[in-house]
C-alpha cells in the first residue's frame, strides 16, 4: 500500500488519532514491539541517495543500537520488548519484494553511473540495501548483534532489566510485524491473558495501522516517525531525524481515538442496536483498506486514494449497511453475498472515474506542451538559466493527474454510454492482464477474490499458505466480480516455508549476486542456468508500468514471477551442498526464537562476548537467562484467531488506564464535512470528521468577574483529548480581561477589535488542526501549560509552568483529570515516594549526595531501618550504606579537569586579519566561510561554502570560528584551523573564489565558474569541490548556537591524556555510613515510575566532574565517572567519560571514540558543585509557587498575552459523562433580585460557580 497515501488520508480525515511525542507525555505501556526492518533501513542508509557514501559495518550497527535505544527510553515498557526482524516471507509476499530489490538495485546502478559521470569514485565496499534479506552474511551477522546488544542492555540499564525481551530474528520465518500478530495472537488465545494491556508497535508501513486494529485491543499506540510531504519529503522522516532521533521527532497514532472516530461516524447512521457492532464494522473497514493495495494484491484499478477512493468507499458501505443488515466478513471470513453488493456499488463508479482520469490527463498533456513550447522559445533567444533547471517528472507527485495512455483514453472518451467502459475494459485484460475470452477473466476474478481471502486469514490467523501467490500484475475489475458465492469456500494448501538461500533466490536481481555464496552466484550469472533459459528470471532491464499511477513510487515492475518449481529443481541439481562452508550452511537454516529474561545472580555467558570489540566491553554478569525455543506452530486448523471482540473485562472511554485518551470527556456530536483541515502544513481539500462541541449555555447574566473569581488560579486542562495539566492566569471576552489585577475592560475599539481577532484565530485552530467545531465562543481562558515535572530524590514531584500563555474557549477546558488516581495529585506524589523508598531494598547501588562524599557511589546494606514501624511511628526511614569515597587518582582528575578547561585556548584572527592572509575582501570571506550555492546542469544543489557560521541561525563551528560583540554589533573571528582550510580552498579551486569575487549572488552556475565548459566538464569540476570539502575534518563538524559553551578539541583531547585510571587495589578502603536520610541518595532511574519522575539538581560548567545517573540512552551506566565540555542554552551537557561505553559517540572527532555524547543534565551528579538537595527542594517548590501563580493581563492599550499556535482541541462521545469547564455554568439561572439583594451575592456568585464547575 502506498504508505505516505494512506497515513496521510486517515490524519486528515481523523485528526484527532495523532499526538507529537514529548518526553514528559508518553502514556505508561506494557508491551513495546518493534518491527525492526525499518530501523535496520533507517541506520544502514535511509534517505540518503548518495552513491558514494558508504558507512562501515560497524557504523552501521552502533546506529541500530543507539536508534532501539532510544525507541526504547521514549516508550519505557513495563512487561516486554519484541524486537522483530523479517524471516522469509510467504510467498504472497515474495513478489512484492521481488519487484522492490529489482528497482532498488537498478537505481543504485543508475546513481553509481551519475557520480561516475560527475568524476566521483564509487567505494568497493558501497552498501546494497538489498543485503537487508534473510540469508545474507550482513543480516546473520547483525543477528548476532543484537543478541550481544540485548545481553548488554540488560546488564547495564534498569530500563531493559524489567521487561522480558525477545528477539525474532532473520532466521525465524515470518514478517517481522506479522510475528508480533503472531506473539499477540497466541498471547490472548491464553485464559491467563489479562485485559486492558497497554500496546504500542513502532513502524512506518501503513500495514500496520490495520494490524493493530484487527486485534482488538482498545490501548494500542502506532509510534512513527514525523514525516513531511514537501517536494523531497514524499512521506518519510527526515534525514536529521534519522541521524539523531529524539522524541520530538516522533509521533503517537492512537489506535483508540480512531475507534471511537468510528463509533461517532456511524452513530450519526441510527442503526439498530440488537445487530449493531462497531467491533464488526472495524473489521468491515479493515477489508475495504485493503482494496486500495497491500503488499500481497495490486489494487482495484479504479481506486486511488489520492482521488478520493477511501472516502467513496465508506460513503458506500455507510449506504448499504443498514440494507444489508450484516456485514462484509467475519473472523477473516468473507461473506460472498454482502461483498458482492458492495464490490457492485464500486463497479456503477468505474466509468466517472476513468472519464476524469482522462480529462485530467488530457490537460496534463496540454500543460506540459505549452512549457515545453515556452521553454524553446526562451533557450533560442538566449534568455535565462532556465534551461539549467529539471523539468518535474511526469507523476512525481500526488500532484500530477493519474497517467493514462491516449489510446486508452480514446477508447472512455470517444464512445458513449457503457461501450467506452467496455473497450477500455477489454483493451485492459487483453493488453494488461493478457486474457483470452470469459474464461480467463473469470480466472483473474476467481484469483482475486482467493487473493482477499488470503489476505483475510493471514491478518486473523496467520499464514494460510507458505506457497499461494497472485499471479498478476493487475487486479480485476469491481464490475467483472460477480457470482462470487460459486466460488464457495476457498482451500489453501498450507505447505512450507522457503530456505533462506532459496527465498534469495527468488527476491535478489543479478547486480546483488555478490550477496550469495559463491555457487548460488552460477545459478544467477551463468547464461546457461536454468533460471535464465527459458524464461530469464533475472533481467537487467525492465519496464515500468505507470498507467493508473501517479508517482514513480507507485510503478508496475514488470518482471516474469519465479516459478518456485524451477527454483527449487535448479537449486537441487546445480548446487552441489559439500561446497557451502559451515557458516553458510547455518546462514541457510531456520533458527530459534531467543528470549531474555533479567536475573540479578545469572553468570551465562552465552552471547555475552563483544561483536564490536573496537566499539563495546565484553558483558562481565549477564544478569540475564537466555531461552531459545522453536517458533510457534501454526494456528490450530478451525480455530479462530483475532475476533471482532474486545478481550473480557476490557474497559474503555472513561474506564481507559492513565495517558490513554478518549473522546468521551466531553460531550459532542460529529459531521464530515470539508473544513480544510491542516494537518502536514497544506490544507485537505478531503472531508474530514468534525466534531461539534455543544454551546456552553452560559446566561447571558453571568458576567466576566463572576467567572474570573471562580476560576482565576485553578488548575485546568487542556489540549483535549490529551489532557495536560495547566493553570489559569486570565479570563477574558468581549468586554475585557479578568486576572489577578480583577476585571479591566479593553482599553480602546483597536484593543477590542485586536481580542476578536485573537479570538477568531483561536477558534479557527481548533476547526482546521484538529476539526473541532466549538460553536459559540464568548468566554475564552488563557493558561500557562504545564512544561516539566521534576522528583527530587525522596520522591516529591514539583511542576513547572511555561512562562508564555495560550488561549482557549472555555468550553474546551477541563477542570479535572478523570484518570488521576484517586487522591489526585498528592496521592500520585505519595505512590512515586514509595516506589523511590522500595528500590532503596538492600544491595542496591546509590550515589551518596551528602559532604564529604558526594556524588561517591555506594550501596544499601542489610538492616535498614524502612519497617512499617518507623512510618507508623511518625519516624522517617533510615539507611546504612557503604560508601566507596574518592579514591587519590579521583581526587587528581578533579583537579586535571577543572584545569585542562581553564588553560585551554585556541589563537583567533578577526575577519580583516583573515581576509588579509587569505588574500580576498571580508565580503568574499564571509560568503565563503558561510552558504555559497551552486546548481549543475540538471538543477541540483551543489554546496561550495565551508559552513563555519550561520549570522540568520546565530550559529557557528566550534574551534574554527567563533563570535565577538562589538558595540552592539556581531562580528567573526576564525582560527588558524580556519586559516588553514580557506588557503588551501583558494590554492586548489581558485575558481571558487574568482566567481564569488565577481557577482555577489544567491544561486551560481556551472557557466559563472566556466562559461567555455561543456555541462559535463562543469559538473565535473563543481562536484570535484563538493567531494574535498567533505573530506575535511570540519565536515563532521555541527554548527552550535553563540550562547554555548564550548571547551577546544585541543582540551579535550588533552584531557583524556591527562586522566588518571583506576588502578586495581588503588581504591580508597569503604566506609560505612548509618542512620541516613533517603533525601540524601539517588537510586538507578525507576522505569515504572511516571515518565516526568526525574532528577533536575544543579548547573554545570567547563571542566566539572559528574557521575552518570544513567536511564537515557546517551548516558553510560549508573556511577560511570566523566567531565562536561559543553553546556547549550537548552540545558543539555555534552561529556567525556572515563570509559567507552554502548551508546558512545566521539563529538564529531573531538574525543576518543564511544566515550562522549550529549546528555540531559537530570542524567547527571555533579561532584565539582555539589548541590544541597534539601535546599534545592525548597527552591524547586518556590519556582512552583511562582510558575502556578496567575499572570496579569495586558495592561490597556497592549496587546493580549502572547498565543502561541499549537496543535489543540477535541471532541467526544454524545452524553459522555465528563463535563467541561463550561458545562456547569449552564445550571446557573439568574432571576430578577433586587439590587440589594445582588450586592449581597455577588461575592458567593464564583464560589457557587466553582462548586457546579466541579460537578461531574
Amino acid at each position: 500500500m502506498g504508505v505516505p497515501k494512506f497515513y496521510r488520508w486517515l490524519s486528515e480525515r481523523y485528526p484527532m488519532v495523532n499526538h507529537n511525542v514529548s518526553e514528559t507525555q508518553v502514556p505508561p505501556v506494557d508491551n513495546f514491539f518493534l518491527d525492526m526492518n525499518g530501523i535496520i533501513h533507517n541506520c544502514t542508509h535511509g534517505n540518503d541517495e548518495d552513491a558514494t557514501r558508504a558507512l562501515s559495518e560497524a557504523e552501521m550497527v552502533c546506529k541500530i543500537f543507539t536508534y532501539i535505544d532510544r525507541l526504547v527510553s521514549i516508550i519505557r515498557p513495563q512487561r516486554l520488548i519484541f524486537l522483530g526482524v523479517d524471516g522469509v516471507a510467504p510467498r504472497a509476499k515474495v513478489n512484492q519484494q521481488r519487484a522492490r530489490r529489482f528497482k532498488s538495485g537498478k537505481a543504485r546502478l543508475e546513481l553509481e553511473a551519475e557520480a561516475r559521470e560527475r568524476g566521483e569514485e564509487i567505494p568497493d565496499d558501497v552498501f546494497d540495501s538489498n543485503c537487508i534479506t534473510p540469508g545474507t552474511q550482513f543480516l546473520q551477522r547483525l543477528d548476532q548483534h543484537l543478541r550481544f546488544y540485548v545481553r548488554k542492555k540488560i546488564s547495564e540499564d534498569p530500563l531493559w532489566q524489567k521487561p522480558q525481551v525477545v528477539l525474532s530474528g532473520p532466521l525465524v520465518p515470518g514478517e517481522g510485524e506479522h510475528k508480533v500478530m503472531e506473539y499477540l495472537r497466541w498471547a490472548k488465545k491464553d485464559p491467563k491473558y489479562q485485559p486492558n494491556q497497554r500496546h504500542c508497535l513502532y513502524g512506518l508501513d501503513a500495514d500496520l495501522i490495520m494490524l493493530a486494529l484487527v486485534t482488538h485491543e482498545p490501548h494500542f499506540f502506532l509510534l512513527r516517525e514525523q514525516v513531511s510531504y514537501g517536494p523531497r519529503g514524499r512521506g518519510r522522516p527526515s534525514r536529521e531525524l534519522l541521524e539523531n532521533p529524539c522524541a520530538e521527532g516522533f509521533t503517537l497514532m492512537n489506535i483508540g481515538l480512531l475507534r471511537e472516530s468510528w463509533q461517532c461516524e456511524f452513530r450519526e447512521l441510527n442503526l439498530d442496536p440488537k445487530w449493531f457492532d462497531v467491533e464488526r464494522v472495524i473489521d468491515d473497514v479493515i477489508l475495504i483498506f485493503m482494496l486500495v493495495g497491500n503488499d500481497f494484491l495490486p489494487p482495484l484499478p479504479t481506486l486511488d486514494i489520492a482521488e478520493g477512493a477511501l472516502d467513496n468507499m465508506l460513503d458506500i458501505y455507510k449506504e448499504i449497511l443498514p440494507e444489508m443488515g450484516g456485514y462484509l466478513q467475519e473472523a477473516g471470513e468473507l461473506v460472498y453475498e454482502n461483498f458482492e453488493v458492495f464490490l457492485a456499488r464500486i463497479a456503477k463508479m468505474e466509468k466517472e472515474v476513468l472519464e476524469m482520469r482522462a480529462v485530467d490527463a488530457d490537460m496534463h498533456d496540454s500543460r506540459r506542451r505549452k512549457r515545453e513550447k515556452r521553454d524553446a522559445r526562451m533557450r533560442g533567444r538566449g534568455g535565462d538559466k532556465s534551461k539549467d533547471q529539471p523539468q518535474p517528472a511526469e507523476g512525481a507527485n500526488s500532484a500530477e493527474p493519474t497517467m493514462m495512455s491516449s489510446e486508452a483514453r480514446a477508447l472512455i472518451l470517444f464512445q458513449e454510454g457503457e461501450e467506452g467502459l467496455q473497450a477500455w475494459k477489454d483493451r485492459y485484460y487483453n493488453v494488461k492482464l493478457e486474457c483470452d475470452g470469459e474464461g480467463d477473466v473469470r480466472r483473474v476474478t476467481e484469483e482475486y477474490i482467493r487473493g482477499i481471502a488470503w489476505v483475510l486469514q493471514y491478518y486473523y490467523r496467520g499464514v494460510v499458505s507458505w506457497d499461494w501467490y497472485y499471479p498478476y500484475h493487475y487486479a480485476a475489475m469491481a464490475s467483472e466480480c460477480k457470482g462470487l458465492a460459486r466460488i464457495g469456500k476457498l482451500e489453501f494448501n498450507y505447505g512450507k516455508p522457503f530456505n533462506p538461500f532459496q527465498q534469495l533466490l527468488a527476491v535478489m536481481p543479478a547486480s546483488s549476486a555478490k550477496l550469495f555464496p559463491e555457487c548460488y552466484q552460477e545459478l544467477i550469472l551463468n547464461d546457461s542456468s536454468p533460471l535464465r533459459r527459458p524464461v530469464n528470471y533475472f533481467p537487467t532491464d525492465f519496464d515500468l508500468d505507470m498507467e493508473g499511477k501517479r508517482a514513480d513510487w507507485e510503478g508496475i515492475v514488470l518482471i516474469p514471477f519465479i516459478d518456485e518449481k524451477v527454483l527449487l529443481e535448479a537449486e537441487s541439481t546445480q548446487i552441489n551442498a559439500a561446497r557451502l562452508t559451515k557458516e553458510e550452511l547455518e546462514r541457510n537454516t531456520l533458527g530459534p526464537v531467543v528470549t531474555f529474561y533479567y536475573d540479578e545472580k545469572s553468570q551465562e555467558t552465552l552471547f555475552c562476548q563483544s561483536t564490536l570489540p573496537h566499539q563495546f566491553t565484553n558483558v562481565v554478569q549477564s544478569k540475564s537467562r537466555v531461552m531459545m525455543v522453536a517458533p510457534p506452530p501454526p494456528f490450530p486448523e478451525g480455530e479462530k484467531g483475532f475476533t471482532a471482540e474486545m478481550t473480557k473485562g476490557t474497559n474503555t472511554g472513561l474506564g481507559n488506564p492513565m495517558g490513554f485518551p478518549t473522546l468521551q470527556t466531553l460531550k459532542v456530536s460529529s459531521r464530515l464535512d470539508a473544513v480544510g483541515v491542516d494537518v502536514f502544513g497544506t490544507s485537505s481539500k478531503k472531508k474530514s470528521l468534525v466534531l461539534e462541541l455543544k454551546a456552553p449555555g452560559i446566561p447571558a447574566a453571568i458576567k466576566l468577574d463572576q467567572i474570573g473569581k471562580a476560576l482565576l488560579g485553578e488548575r485546568c486542562f487542556i489540549g483535549w483529548p490529551y489532557l495536560k495539566e495547566s493553570t489559569i492566569t486570565a479570563i477574558s471576552d468581549a468586554t475585557g480581561y479578568y486576572d489577578i489585577s480583577g476585571f479591566r475592560p479593553h482599553a480602546s475599539e483597536a484593543a477590542r477589535d485586536e481580542w476578536e481577532f485573537q479570538a477568531g484565530q483561536c477558534v479557527e485552530r481548533y476547526l482546521t488542526k484538529k476539526a473541532v467545531d466549538v460553536g459559540e465562543s464568548s468566554f475564552f481562558v488563557h493558561v500557562r501549560d504545564c512544561v516539566d515535572t521534576t522528583r527530587m530524590p525522596d520522591g516529591s514531584i514539583e511542576k513547572h509552568f511555561s512562562d508564555s500563555v495560550d488561549m482557549h474557549p472555555i468550553q474546551v477546558i477541563l477542570r479535572s483529570d478523570p484518570f488521576e488516581p484517586k487522591g489526585g495529585a498528592a496521592a500520585a506524589q505519595s505512590a512515586a515516594s514509595k516506589k523511590v523508598l522500595q528500590g532503596l531494598k538492600s544491595g542496591a547501588r546509590v550515589i551518596y549526595l551528602a559532604e564529604p562524599y558526594y556524588g561517591c557511589v555506594g550501596t544499601v546494606l542489610k538492616g535498614s531501618r524502612r519497617s512499617r514501624g518507623d512510618k507508623a511511628s511518625g519516624q522517617e526511614p533510615k539507611l546504612s550504606i557503604q560508601i566507596l569515597p574518592n579514591s587519590d587518582s579521583e581526587m587528581q582528575n578533579m583537579r586535571v579537569c577543572r584545569r585542562a578547561m581553564h588553560h585551554a585556548s585556541v589563537r583567533y584572527f578577526t575577519d580583516v586579519a583573515t581576509s588579509k592572509k587569505v588574500g580576498c575582501s571580508t565580503r568574499v570571506l564571509g560568503m565563503m566561510t558561510s552558504m555559497v550555492n551552486a546548481k549543475d546542469s540538471k538543477g541540483k544543489n551543489v554546496g561550495l561554502g565551508l559552513s563555519l557560521k550561520s549570522r540568520g541561525q546565530g550559529a557557528y563551528v566550534p574551534d574554527y570560528c567563533k563570535v565577538v560583540r562589538r558595540q552592539d554589533h556581531v562580528f567573526y573571528e576564525y582560527s588558524a584551523n580556519a586559516l588553514q582550510v580557506l588557503q588551501q580552498y583558494k590554492l586548489k579551486f581558485p575558481w571558487v573564489f574568482e566567481a564569488v569575487i565577481k557577482e555577489n549572488k544567491k544561486d551560481y552556475y556551472g557557466d559563472d565558474f566556466f562559461p567555455n565548459a561543456s555541462p559535463e566538464d562543469r559538473d565535473r569540476n563543481l562536484y570535484e569541490v563538493q567531494r574535498w570539502l567533505k573530506r575535511l575534518p570540519l565536515s563532521r563538524r555541527p554548527m552550535v548556537k553563540q550562547e554555548a559553551k564550548i571547551a577546544p578539541e585541543e582540551a579535550i583531547r588533552a584531557l583524556q591524556q591527562a586522566l588518571v585510571p583506576l588502578r586495581p587495589g588503588a581504591q580508597a578502603k569503604p566506609v560505612h555510613l548509618e542512620n541516613v536520610a533517603p533525601m540524601s541518595v539517588l537510586a538507578p532511574p525507576d522505569p515504572s515510575l511516571p515518565r516526568p519522575a526525574i532528577l533536575k539538581v544543579g548547573c554545570f560548567e567547563l571542566g566539572d566532574r559528574v557521575v552518570s545517573v544513567g536511564g537515557h540512552p546517551n548516558a553510560p551506566p549508573f556511577g560511570s565517572h566523566g567531565v562536561v565540555v559543553s553546556v547549550y542554552p537548552n540545558g543539555l551537557v555534552e561529556a567525556v567519560f572515563d570509559r567507552e561505553y554502548l551508546g558512545g559517540k566521539d563529538l564529531y572527532g573531538r574525543c576518543k571514540k564511544g566515550t562522549g555524547n550529549i546528555v540531559p543534565p537530570f542524567c547527571l551528579v555533579n561532584k565539582t558543585r555539589p548541590a544541597d538537595a534539601s535546599r534545592a527542594k525548597q527552591q524547586q517548590q518556590q519556582r512552583a509557587r511562582k510558575d502556578a501563580a496567575p499572570q496579569r493581563a495586558p495592561k490597556a492599550g497592549q496587546q493580549p498575552p502572547k498565543q502561541q499556535d499549537r496543535r489543540r482541541g477535541g471532541g467526544g462521545k454524545e452524553g459522555g459523562p465528563a463535563e467541561g469547564a463550561a458545562a456547569g455554568m449552564a445550571k446557573l439561572s439568574v432571576k430578577e433580585e433586587k439590587p440589594e439583594d445582588k450586592q449581597a451575592k455577588l461575592a458567593n456568585a464564583g464560589a457557587e460557580l466553582l462548586k457546579m464547575l466541579q460537578k461531574k
